[in-house]
């Protein structure tokens, strides 16, 4: 019953080997096991246990340490005690952890089942995962996690996540971290990473996020081409409607960009560009264009998106790249 009290679900399994005792005092029912082994076909573990049952009722006590194993991640919710944590975090849970392996596991619980999570320090629950091929769905508003490693733990009410590899989108994932602290009363998803890959695909990953608009405003007007890397800091509400914030930079270096409308080439992008749920800025990138170097200010007013260029420029070369009847009247710089 205690357990029911905790878990959705109880765990059929396909395999128990071990040897149980029990004993008897004048206070209470001890049952206990050196080893035992539960199987199921997804997961395996082997196990030292104590739970001792007062007599005439009372709060159980149970002392377990499991090592195990599991072929699917998405299941990782069925084994944490889902009655006693929030809605909407459980959900999270659910819909998260979409495939992968559990190659290597522990858990740690001490103390009475109905005191967790043990905010006054009473007992111990820690869990820690090791994952690998995770696929990871953190935000439906954000493109997923794919072939990421990583670990997970819970210690007593908090979860984080450390992943390295794998891609989102067709960006490569250098390192992430995702967390949920306090997980009976969390209303929040913080989310830290570093990607890598084109300036084109960096910006394509942002137009499936609520950034969207900002950045199709300006593929519109440019077509960039290069490396990047991008920093990402997300917070995610879980327990109410609220706006997405995000904090971000992406490191431009030696990036080239093709202005539309002025079919004007431009090289030797280099500066950093920040952007946030109100919209993307930057304030000293520098590159070269007409074969003079120039200097970009970015910034976003309202719902408009400025780019701000200044530099020298040869009526040569202008008249080059600008055709208008009147060059010849001008000269110099």
């Amino acid at each position: 019953e205690w357990l029911s009290d905790l878990f959705r679900q109880s765990l059929a399994l396909d395999r128990v080997h071990g040897e149980l005792s029990w004993r008897q005092t004048e206070t209470h029912w001890t049952v206990s096991s050196p080893l035992l082994e539960l199987d199921s076909l997804s997961f395996k573990s082997r196990n030292r246990l104590r739970v001792d049952f007062p007599k005439g009722g009372g709060d159980v006590f149970l002392d377990l340490q499991s090592a195990f194993s599991m072929e699917e991640a998405g299941q990782i919710s069925r084994y944490l005690p889902a009655k006693i944590m929030p809605a909407a975090v459980v959900d999270w849970l659910d819909r998260a952890f979409r495939k992968g392996r559990v190659s290597d596991g522990g858990l740690l619980f001490y103390g009475k089942p109905k005191d967790f999570p043990f905010k006054d320090g009473s007992g111990v629950f820690e869990t820690r995962l090791h994952l690998d091929r995770l696929d990871l769905d953190y935000s439906p508003s954000w493109p997923p996690l794919h072939d990421v490693s990583g670990e997970v733990s819970f210690e007593g009410e908090d979860l984080g996540v450390s992943l390295s590899g794998g891609r989102s989108d067709n960006l490569i994932i250098r390192q992430a971290e995702v967390a949920i602290p306090s997980l009976s009363r969390s209303g929040q998803l913080l989310i830290r990473g570093e990607v890598e890959g084109g300036v084109d695909q960096a910006l394509g990953f942002l137009q499936q996020t609520p950034l969207h608009t900002r950045v199709d405003t300006l593929l519109q007007a440019t077509r960039p081409e290069g490396a990047t890397r991008i920093k990402l800091d997300i917070t995610i509400p879980l327990l109410a409607e609220a706006d997405v914030q995000v904090t971000g930079s992406a490191q431009l270096t030696n990036a080239k960009l093709w202005v539309n409308s002025l079919g004007l080439p431009v090289s030797q992008v280099n500066g950093l560009l920040e952007f946030d749920e109100h919209g993307i800025r930057g304030d000293a990138i520098e590159a070269h264009a007409l074969g003079h170097p120039i200097k970009i200010g970015i910034k976003s007013p309202g719902w408009q998106t400025l780019v701000d260029v200044t530099g020298l420029a040869g009526i040569h070369e202008l008249q080059s790249q600008f055709k208008m009847p009147w060059w010849h009247m001008a000269a110099g710089e």
